[in-house]
């Protein structure tokens, strides 16, 4: 008896392997686990970070638990202050229907300029990109919020920012808008990840 439970699950897996592998939009989009312990993850091409620039991205067929993390990595092959870009960044993601599934526009250092007027830690709000700073100090970087009003973040060569969206349909585009960057971040790319994990 536990044989044929062992080969219905494999069985099922197998068929949702199968039905996991439509997706037909752009990026990389993988899946990890086995049914219903399923990770997705897609990574979009990587684009320039350029004062002006659009991206548009087809996510047709990506699949998730109903809710995503998106995440915003800044690579650059020298480091920078992140701290100090205060590049606006538009993202939204919409379904066929033109339904908003997840808007935001807002400067990337905004939730950390709101804590140096605040002079203490705070999560990001819904209005700004959350983004883990990178410091020096050890019990800083620790903290489930890094800030410090004494030390400032070091410079790094990436730096990611995330939010979660609710991501349960199918049909999904992305449009990214890149907002005045200054010279010394012109040779920083943009990669764009989305993943889903079955928690």
């Amino acid at each position: 008896m536990e044989l044929a439970l062992i080969k219905k699950l494999i069985l099922l897996s197998l068929c949702f392997s199968l039905i996991s592998c439509g997706y037909k939009g752009d990026g990389d989009f993988k899946t990890y686990g086995y049914w219903p312990f399923i990770t997705y993850e897609l990574t979009l091409p990587d684009v320039s970070f350029e004062t002006g620039a659009k991206h548009k991205f087809d996510l047709k067929g990506y699949k998730s638990h109903e809710t995503s993390m998106i995440s915003i990595e800044l690579l650059s092959e020298s480091e920078h202050d992140f701290s100090e870009l205060d590049t606006e960044v538009e993202l939204k993601i919409v379904n066929d229907l033109d339904v908003t599934f997840f808007y935001r526009r807002s400067p990337l250092n905004a939730h950390f300029k709101r804590m140096q007027e605040l002079k203490e830690a705070s999560w990001a709000n819904e209005y700004e990109w959350d983004g883990r700073y990178s410091y020096e100090n050890q019990d800083l970087r620790a903290r489930a919020v890094p800030f410090s009003l004494i030390e400032m973040p070091s410079q790094t060569k990436s730096m990611r920012y995330f939010h979660f969206f609710p991501s349960d349909a199918r049909s999904l585009t992305l449009t990214i808008n890149i907002g005045s960057v200054p010279p010394q971040f012109e040779d920083v790319k943009v990669r764009i990840n989305l993943s889903s994990g079955w928690k």
